[in-house]
Protein backbone atom coordinates (compact mmCIF):
# COMPACT_ATOMS: atom_id res chain seq x y z
CA UNK A 1 0.00 0.00 0.00
CA UNK A 2 1.21 3.50 -0.80
CA UNK A 3 -0.30 6.61 0.74
CA UNK A 4 0.63 10.25 0.01
CA UNK A 5 -0.35 13.90 0.17
CA UNK A 6 1.20 17.15 -1.02
CA UNK A 7 0.36 20.51 0.58
CA UNK A 8 -3.35 20.92 1.25
CA UNK A 9 -4.12 18.19 -1.29
CA UNK A 10 -6.49 15.41 -0.35
CA UNK A 11 -5.03 12.17 0.96
CA UNK A 12 -4.38 9.62 -1.79
CA UNK A 13 -3.88 5.88 -1.46
CA UNK A 14 -3.15 2.93 -3.74
CA UNK A 15 -3.41 -0.66 -2.60
CA UNK A 16 -1.64 -3.66 -4.15
CA UNK A 17 0.77 -1.69 -6.32
CA UNK A 18 3.73 -3.10 -8.19
CA UNK A 19 7.24 -1.88 -7.59
CA UNK A 20 8.98 0.27 -8.39
CA UNK A 21 6.14 2.79 -8.11
CA UNK A 22 6.37 6.53 -8.69
CA UNK A 23 4.26 9.61 -9.27
CA UNK A 24 5.20 13.00 -10.71
CA UNK A 25 3.38 16.07 -9.44
CA UNK A 26 3.48 19.52 -11.06
CA UNK A 27 5.06 22.46 -9.25
CA UNK A 28 2.69 25.06 -7.79
CA UNK A 29 4.21 28.49 -8.42
CA UNK A 30 2.05 30.44 -5.95
CA UNK A 31 2.86 28.42 -2.82
CA UNK A 32 4.83 29.74 0.13
CA UNK A 33 5.63 26.24 1.36
CA UNK A 34 4.53 22.74 0.54
CA UNK A 35 4.41 19.78 2.86
CA UNK A 36 4.96 16.35 1.35
CA UNK A 37 4.35 12.97 2.95
CA UNK A 38 4.73 9.44 1.63
CA UNK A 39 4.03 6.17 3.46
CA UNK A 40 4.96 2.74 2.04
CA UNK A 41 3.67 -0.46 3.68
CA UNK A 42 4.52 -4.00 2.53
CA UNK A 43 2.23 -7.00 3.00
CA UNK A 44 5.00 -9.19 4.41
CA UNK A 45 8.13 -8.36 6.39
CA UNK A 46 9.80 -7.16 3.20
CA UNK A 47 11.99 -4.08 3.07
CA UNK A 48 10.14 -0.86 2.13
CA UNK A 49 11.74 2.33 0.81
CA UNK A 50 10.19 5.75 0.32
CA UNK A 51 11.93 8.59 -1.51
CA UNK A 52 10.93 12.19 -2.27
CA UNK A 53 12.72 13.78 -5.23
CA UNK A 54 12.51 17.52 -5.92
CA UNK A 55 14.09 19.01 -9.04
CA UNK A 56 15.96 15.75 -9.69
CA UNK A 57 17.50 15.61 -6.19
CA UNK A 58 16.59 13.14 -3.45
CA UNK A 59 15.45 15.29 -0.52
CA UNK A 60 14.27 12.49 1.79
CA UNK A 61 14.83 8.73 1.69
CA UNK A 62 13.99 6.10 4.30
CA UNK A 63 14.24 2.29 4.26
CA UNK A 64 12.82 -0.02 6.91
CA UNK A 65 11.24 -3.45 7.35
CA UNK A 66 7.52 -3.46 6.47
CA UNK A 67 6.90 0.35 6.76
CA UNK A 68 8.82 3.38 5.50
CA UNK A 69 7.66 7.01 5.94
CA UNK A 70 9.06 10.18 4.36
CA UNK A 71 7.93 13.73 5.09
CA UNK A 72 9.24 17.22 4.47
CA UNK A 73 8.22 20.85 4.40
CA UNK A 74 10.06 22.92 1.79
CA UNK A 75 9.96 26.72 1.60
CA UNK A 76 9.41 28.24 -1.82
CA UNK A 77 12.78 28.92 -3.49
Amino acid sequence: MISWYVGNDDHHQQVEVGTPWSIALPDTANRTSVSKALLVVTAADDEATCRIIVDGKVTVERTSNKVAACAENLPKP
